[in-house]
């Protein structure tokens, strides 16, 4: 496919003295030399060495690197450059479908998790332990300093301090306290699964739909996207009708480049 462009292109340049060859060649070379530099420190040797040991010369190894960079460049014009993404079917996008370009709700949780399951012991003595702490951390308790001593939970070294969170990802039970549950008050207890649960919001920003000028580049690249998939699909539809398609690697340690 390339070569019969570079006639088509330049039908009186031999490929020796085609200015695209050259062009070519140097950059294939500059390749060859960035991955000896990133691979092996540079040391070239040890690059032959390491094709030698893989059972392929140099010249084989540069030939596959000429290849995958001339798929690159027809890549780019027959897709990357094409793809662009009508200013009307971005606004269209964005009025179809509000739902996916809303702000979530979000809110800095701490938490303090005691699990039935790893505390050995019943239920109901579980519920007692934590309804004291709650009782605790009611009457002035720092709920940092308790979530250090007594959470099972993930972050109880951090004070119970989960940051700030999505509300719709945290599980059912917590969720609605999350988005209830008036600034600093301290939750009920909140069983789910065997696993018991106070939980204060220390913080929150309300969900809500975004201007369309937030959300303009987002879009953009999502429809880009779709049009890159359908150019290259259709790409290789054409050319397949004319060439043998062979996937190969420049790379023969294990990574493309």
């Amino acid at each position: 496919v390339y070569a019969d462009e570079r006639i088509k292109n330049n039908p009186s340049a031999s490929e020796t003295d085609d200015p695209a060859t050259h062009a070519l060649d140097r950059n294939v070379e500059r390749r060859v030399d960035m991955f000896i530099s990133d691979r092996f420190k540079g040391d070239r040797q040890a690059f032959i060495d390491a094709l030698r040991s893989e059972r392929m010369s140099m010249e084989e190894w540069r030939q596959r690197m000429r290849e995958r960079i001339i798929v690159s460049m027809l890549r780019n014009r027959e897709v990357e450059t094409r793809m662009i993404v009508p200013e009307r079917d971005i606004r269209a996008e964005y009025e179809a479908h509000p739902d996916l370009y809303r702000r979530p709700e979000m809110a800095r949780v701490r938490m303090i998790v005691i699990s039935a399951a790893t505390d050995g012991k019943d239920l109901a003595a579980v519920r007692a332990r934590i309804e004291a702490v709650r009782t605790n951390l009611v009457n002035g308790a720092d709920f940092a300093a308790v979530a250090r001593e007594v959470s099972m939970g993930a972050q109880a070294a951090k004070g119970g301090d989960w940051g700030e969170v999505k509300v719709d990802d945290l599980r059912r039970e917590l969720a609605e306290p999350a988005r209830t549950l008036s600034l600093h008050a301290i939750s009920p207890v909140i069983e789910a699964d065997g696993d018991f649960y106070l939980l204060r919001v220390e913080d929150r920003q309300p969900g809500g739909p975004r201007t369309f000028a937030e959300v303009h580049g987002e879009i953009s690249r999502r429809l880009q996207i779709g049009i890159a998939d359908k150019l290259y699909a259709d790409w290789i539809k054409r050319i397949k009708k004319d060439v043998h398609i062979e996937i190969v690697t420049a790379d023969p340690f294990g990574e493309g480049n």
